[in-house]
């Protein structure tokens, strides 16, 4: 794909967990047809996806979402916290798999990512090029899922606490952000439907956490599946994936999780209005 005329192009993602690994092979096909982002918005479960890509080491990813990813350090159910967040950036990001900080700040692509400010519950979005040296407490605040059982931690970036971006910026968030950077030409990928906790759940666990989060879970629960109207010039292609063969949101059985990145890339192939759309 080549750029055409002054098009700002736009890949947004929503997050999700372990159902993110269909967005592996969604990429993984856009770039083998030569695609190519000014600017990148992610949440919660693709922001570490975003970020490899963006940094230029997309190959790396696809491999962390394999055999590191399919392991009881990450994910036990006999343990609390199931997911382990702080091993999936400290060693598999910050070391096995090592994210090129210096690649993702000086990369042209712009990068934004979610969290959730839990004091307010308004969402903040991270920059690579304002923020790239916090770019791993970055990861693990979009990432901290505000469940005690699951995960429950606060992460502090710049004397602010902050949780889960997803909460506070499901995918229309993301789409405006986008928008709001100047993107005329945007690829945005829905939530896979049925991979993540239901808004009931959602609604009356959020009786049990402080006001801010409990804000911002509230609002999640409202706007999960609500997009803005694009204005007049720019263009907004949906992606929405019918059933991930993840089974929910922390299923990361290595199966499951090759299965739904062969799936993603069938679904860029497969589609000709998004070929079409990408030809401009």
């Amino acid at each position: 794909m080549e750029k055409k005329g002054k098009d700002v192009w736009a890949l947004v993602l929503p997050g999700g967990g372990l159902s993110c690994a269909i967005v592996v092979g969604i990429i993984a096909a856009l770039t083998r047809m030569g695609a190519i982002f000014d600017i990148v918005v992610a949440s919660s479960g693709d922001a570490g996806t975003a970020s490899y890509l963006v940094s230029g080491q997309f190959d790396k990813m696809s491999v962390i979402w394999g055999l590191p990813l399919a392991c009881k350090e990450f994910i036990n159910w006999f343990r609390r916290p199931v997911i382990n967040i702080d091993y999936l950036i400290d060693q598999i990001f910050g070391q096995d798999h090592k994210l090129d900080l210096v690649g993702l700040k000086r990369s042209k692509t712009k990068l934004f990512v979610s969290a959730t400010n839990a004091k307010t519950g308004e969402v903040f979005f991270f920059s690579n090029h304002a923020h790239w040296r916090k770019w791993l407490d970055i990861l693990r605040a979009t990432k901290a899922i505000p469940i005690p059982w699951i995960y429950g931690k606060k992460v502090r970036i710049n004397g602010e606490e902050y949780v889960d971006g997803a909460i506070s910026a499901p995918i229309g968030a993301n789409v405006q952000k986008a928008i709001d950077e100047g993107a005329t030409k945007i690829i945005a990928i829905k939530d896979i439907s049925g991979s993540g906790f239901s808004s009931f759940f959602l609604a009356v666990y959020s009786v049990f956490v402080d006001k801010g989060i409990r804000k911002a879970i509230l609002n999640y629960c409202r706007n999960k599946n609500t997009c803005p109207q694009a204005p007049s010039g720019i263009d907004v292609f949906y992606i929405k994936p019918d059933q991930s063969p993840i089974r929910h949101t922390l299923d990361n059985n290595l199966e499951h999780i090759e299965a739904a990145k062969r799936k993603g890339s069938r679904i860029v192939e497969n589609d000709a209005e998004l070929r079409s759309f990408l030809e401009g």
